[in-house]
């Protein structure tokens, strides 16, 4: 299962602290709609990474062959 997505940084964090996240396309359009760039995850590959919305915490995307690491 892998779903489109937004990726973005948050300005609000210091920038040595900022790290890349990632918003459902639901949460972007309803709470960030001129937030992030769009990844078309439904027809892209993500890598080996649990990928969640950073606003309600849906999965966007299960790694594959057991990996667990995690990207939110």
């Amino acid at each position: 299962m892998s779903e489109d997505c937004y990726f973005f940084i948050d300005p609000s964090v210091p920038r040595e602290q900022q790290t890349i996240l990632c918003l459902c396309v639901h949460c972007r359009d309803k709470h960030y709609p001129d937030t992030g760039w769009f990844y078309r995850g439904s027809e892209e590959a993500y890598g080996p990474w649990d990928y969640k919305c950073h606003e309600c915490g849906e999965l966007i995307h299960k790694a594959e062959n057991g990996e667990t690491k995690t990207n939110n």
